[in-house]
């Protein structure tokens, strides 16, 4: 059921990202995890919040465990755009907190 492809995406989280409702119905209905996520880190729940898809938000917020962290914006996880935003700046700050603490 949880079957991903290269990506990491699973039937659920391409169905949430392009909001067919329907679709996601009976994927959850069937026993698709909800929690399951991609490479990148995103869930079924981010992939339709990040496109705008109100009413798959709603679905899977109800069924999903990180739903109690979300944000009134369509529902979207925090700490999931946080990582996602703050990827490279991460990297960045590594680097920088390195060459400020070299010797000098």
């Amino acid at each position: 059921m949880d079957v991903a492809d290269q990506s990491g995406k699973t039937a659920l989280m391409i169905a949430a990202e392009k909001g067919h409702l329907e679709i996601v119905s009976a994927l959850t209905s069937a026993g698709a995890n909800v929690d399951v996520a991609d490479q990148v880190g995103n869930t079924a729940l981010n992939l339709a919040a990040l496109q705008g898809h109100q009413s798959v938000v709603g679905c899977l917020g109800s069924l999903s465990e990180v739903s109690a962290h979300t944000s009134e914006h369509f529902g979207t996880p925090m700490g999931r755009v946080t990582v996602l935003e703050g990827q490279d700046q991460s990297g960045d700050l590594s680097q920088s907190e390195t060459s400020s603490n070299g010797p000098g």
